[in-house]
């Protein structure tokens, strides 16, 4: 009867600890979404983890209550049952007996409370977190209120000595973008999520901190349509360009006063109409470059024009932004496959050198390089490679001029003109 009563004990201490590890284990975006979907015992199982000193409180009771319990057991019991045992079988160990069956005894409920009261249902609540916390909330709710006294006692009392320590809340609970980022790449690794994806969600949370500078066409790449251009002029556009949107202006690119829908100008050419700009040209979308892309995509979601002309700070412009460029931000690069026109902006050669485009944005070198760095007092001065590279020679550079920066050698391999094309980047870091 005593050895079940203390195999009950042990059971009911793996309980408690079963009821702890899953509590705290537990995510909360899960239990959220179980509440959601209507199970309330993701409720009480997020009102036990909102008030974890009390929680653990109730634990703490219970598991020292049980191993009260347990010692007085095996030590009044089993332990002199044991000795009698040794004095029948063993006479000469009489002497010892009641020490080698305290021995014994300890040494039992010890393993048997480290296994099955401890490890064991620590494991499984690492295993299943969320379904055991739902399944012991309430229990424990309920084990907490029968103990508030003693509960409340030791609550004021931990807070009372934390707070004596000089720690103070401040929110650290809160998951940040890190956690979510870690979390992405270590279930990538187990898994569980597609390969790819936890990069995809660190490109989501940046757009909210990257400016709409860094995914716009530049200015000199615009394909504008001439306010007064002819029908030829027009239709040659269309013929040798692919977009969607395009920009109306009047003399230069500085002087945006419209956008015309491609399939717009299509309808026109098909209806054997001359084509007539002012009839179908909507009002231009103006964003001053410093906006984040995150705001510049809620923009394009309320408007339904996804594309915007782009101001630079001195009231010129910049660029021009479609939703392809936000969502190549997210997904990377989309133009390529089997009707690529255009060269990749970064391309791995085989001796372990990179050949980049000069317009490709310094946040993607850090994804290709991960000690790639830009000084936080620049952060704002440039945002493709050229301009990192141009900020550091001073002139406009030309091929075969190489920089320096880090553990990295920056070699201009192509100019379009003034404009640095193509650039050589070498990892000269050992690994």
């Amino acid at each position: 009867m005593e050895i079940l009563i203390i195999l009950a004990l042990i059971l009911l201490n793996g309980v408690f600890a079963l009821s702890e590890m899953a509590i705290v284990s537990a995510r909360r975006g899960r239990l959220q979404a179980d509440l959601e979907d209507g199970d309330q015992r993701a409720q009480t199982a997020l009102d036990l983890s909102k008030d974890p000193t009390r929680f653990l409180s109730t634990v703490q009771i219970g598991i020292t209550l049980v191993g009260i319990l347990a010692g007085a057991f095996g030590g009044s019991t089993l332990a002199s049952g044991i000795a009698d045992a040794i004095r029948d079988a063993v006479p000469s160990l009489a002497a010892s007996a009641d020490a080698i069956g305290v021995a014994i005894v300890v040494g039992l409920i010890t393993y048997m409370s480290l296994v099955f009261g401890e490890l064991v249902p620590k494991r499984l609540a690492l295993r299943y977190p969320e379904t055991i916390a739902k399944f012991v909330a309430r229990p424990m709710q309920i084990i907490s209120l029968l103990t508030t006294p003693i509960v409340w006692f030791l609550t004021t009392s931990t807070n009372l000595t934390v707070r004596l320590l000089g720690v103070r809340s401040d929110g650290s609970d809160t998951v940040s973008e890190a956690e979510v980022i870690s979390l992405m790449r270590e279930g990538v690794g187990a898994g569980v999520f597609d390969e790819g994806e936890d990069v995809m969600v660190e490109s989501v949370m940046r757009l909210d901190n990257q400016p709409i500078s860094t995914a716009i066409t530049p200015r000199n790449e615009i394909v504008w349509i001439p306010i007064d251009a002819q029908n030829d002029e027009i239709k040659a556009i269309l013929r040798d360009n692919t977009f969607s949107i395009y920009p109306v202006a009047e003399e230069s690119v500085d002087n945006i006063t419209g956008l015309v829908r491609s399939k717009d100008l299509l309808l026109q050419v098909l209806g054997n109409k001359d084509i007539n700009l002012h009839d179908i040209m909507m009002k231009p979308i103006v964003i001053p470059e410093t906006v984040p892309i995150s705001d510049v995509l809620a923009h394009f979601k309320k408007t339904g024009i996804h594309t915007a002309v782009i101001l630079d700070e001195y009231g010129g412009v910049a660029g021009l932004v479609r939703m392809h460029d936000l969502i190549e931000q997210i997904v990377g690069e989309l133009d390529g496959g089997l009707y690529a026109e255009d060269e990749a902006d970064a391309v791995q050669r085989r001796d372990g050198t990179w050949l980049v485009s000069g317009q490709i944005g310094l946040h993607e070198i850090g994804h290709i390089f991960s000690g790639f760095d830009v000084p936080e007092d620049e952060a704002s001065d440039y945002h493709t490679l050229a301009g990192f590279i141009m900020a550091r020679t001073g002139n406009i550079p030309s091929v075969t001029d190489q920089i320096s920066y880090g553990d990295f050698v920056f070699e201009i391999v192509d100019m379009d003109g003034k404009r640095i094309d193509k650039v050589l980047i070498k990892h000269t870091a050992k690994p």
